[in-house]
């Protein structure tokens, strides 16, 4: 496990993030300020990332709510993200293409496919557990009219370990 953090524009990032993130922004001439912060998605974060690689994951969300309880900036398009893996190691950066607010219950099928959860069921399953997990960490209680922020993002870039 990488354990030397490290905080770089209010986001906490590890030693590996910030070298692969320098690297990236060279050889992809990425401004200098871009916003950027890294992070693993949800609880089987090897199995997504490898679907972001793929091209199977092309989008994400989060409840809103949370947002605010862990007092981070919503995500705007163009914004950069490092997706690590369980271990906290780079496997990709990507890039926002649009963000979108969208109460529960109005996902659908594409966006739930878009995840990389194969159906809308599977996505439900699992986000229901998700987000009553994480929102009951503040003794918040999941419902069907929460708000999600939705976005939907591309590869910049693969690291070289996870390159085929």
């Amino acid at each position: 496990y990488v354990r030397q953090l490290e905080f770089l524009g209010g986001i906490v990032m590890n030693e590996l993030a910030i070298q692969y993130w320098n690297e990236v922004k060279l050889q992809q001439n990425i401004e200098a300020d871009a916003k950027v912060r890294a992070y693993r998605f949800g609880d089987t974060p090897d199995e997504l990332a490898q679907l972001v690689v793929e091209g199977e994951k092309t989008a994400t969300c989060n409840a809103l709510r949370l947002y605010a309880l862990n007092n981070r900036p919503l995500p705007q398009p163009g914004d950069y993200n490092i997706i690590l893996n369980k271990r906290f190691e780079p496997v990709c950066v990507i890039q926002i293409t649009s963000v979108d607010i969208k109460k529960y219950d109005e996902i659908d099928e594409v966006f739930a496919i878009a995840e990389g959860d194969g159906s809308y069921n599977n996505w439900d399953d699992i986000h229901v557990r998700f987000f009553t997990e994480q929102l009951g960490l503040f003794n918040e209680s999941f419902h069907r009219q929460i708000e999600l922020v939705c976005q939907t993002f591309r590869v910049i870039h693969i690291h070289n370990a996870y390159k085929k």
